[in-house]
C-alpha cells in the first residue's frame, strides 16, 4: 500500500500548500509504481501542483498528455481547463484559446466554466481584440455562480472600457454592478472606480461627493479596501493642489 498512503501524503501536503513536498511523493508514484491504482490520481496531481508553482511550461507538457491518455478519467473536465490554464501561463496563447474555446463547447454547465470565459476574455484582450474580450467577460458574468468570478469579469471589463476611453461606460457598469450585488461585491472598489471617472471626466465635484458618500457609508468597515483607495487619492489631490 505505499503508493496509496504516498497519495494521502502528498495530496495532504498540496492541501497544506507544501508543493514541493507533494510533488516529490507524486512524483515518486508516477516513477516507482507505474502500475498502482492511484497512478491516474497522481498523473493528474503531478502538473495540477506544477501549475500552483507556476512551472507552467512543464504543467502544460503533463496535463497535454494527461487528456491525451485519459479519456474517461473523472479528472478529464478539470485536466481539460488546467491545460488551458498552463498553455497561458506558458505563453502559448493560440494554444490556451483553442483548448479553452473546446472546453467551454463541451462542458458548457461545468462549474469553472465562467472562469474559462474570462480566460478567453484575457486571451483576447492581450490580442487587442478588445470588443470580443468584453464578450467573453460579460459571458463569464452571466455563467457565474460566485461572487469572485463576477470580480474578476467586471473588473476586467472596467480596464478594457479604460483602453478604449469608454469612462461612462465604466460608470455605467459599476453602477449596475453596485444595484445587482451591492454588499455582496467589491462595493468600494466600484465606488472609487465611479468617482475616479467623475473626476477624470472634468465632474470633479460630482466624484468628490462619490467619495465622500462611499466614506460615511463604508468607512468603519476594515474589509472595505476602496475606502483606502478613495482616501489615497483625496491625500494625493490636496498635496498636489498645496
Amino acid at each position: 500500500m505505499r503508493a496509496e498512503i504516498d497519495f494521502l501524503v502528498g495530496y495532504s501536503h498540496f492541501q497544506l500548500e507544501e508543493l514541493p513536498e507533494a510533488l516529490g511523493r507524486f512524483r515518486e508514484i508516477r516513477e516507482d509504481y507505474p502500475l498502482s491504482d492511484v497512478k491516474e490520481d497522481a498523473d493528474y496531481w503531478h502538473p495540477m501542483t506544477r501549475l500552483f508553482l507556476q512551472e507552467y511550461h512543464a504543467a502544460h507538457v503533463e496535463f497535454q498528455e494527461f487528456v491525451g491518455r485519459y479519456s474517461e478519467s473523472d479528472y478529464l473536465e478539470d485536466a481539460t481547463f488546467r491545460l488551458g490554464v498552463a498553455q497561458y501561463g506558458d505563453d502559448d496563447f493560440e494554444s490556451s484559446e483553442k483548448t479553452l474555446q473546446h472546453f467551454v463547447k463541451i462542458y458548457p454547465e461545468s462549474k469553472i466554466v465562467a472562469e474559462a470565459y474570462c480566460m478567453l476574455g484575457d486571451i483576447h484582450g492581450a490580442w487587442a481584440q478588445l470588443g470580443q474580450a468584453i464578450q467573453y467577460y460579460d459571458t463569464g458574468i452571466d455563467k457565474a455562480d460566485n461572487i469572485i468570478h463576477v470580480n474578476y469579469g467586471t473588473f476586467q471589463t472596467a480596464r478594457v472600457f479604460e483602453l478604449q476611453g469608454e469612462l461612462e461606460g465604466i460608470i455605467r457598469l459599476f453602477k449596475s454592478y453596485i444595484d445587482t450585488y451591492g454588499e455582496r461585491g467589491n462595493v468600494t472598489q466600484a465606488i472609487y472606480w465611479i468617482g475616479n471617472m467623475e473626476i477624470r471626466l472634468g465632474r470633479e465635484q460630482e466624484g468628490y461627493e462619490t467619495f465622500l458618500q462611499g466614506i460615511v457609508t463604508h468607512g468603519d468597515d476594515p474589509k472595505q479596501f476602496g475606502i483606502d483607495m478613495i482616501i489615497r487619492d483625496l491625500i494625493a489631490d490636496q498635496a498636489n493642489a498645496a
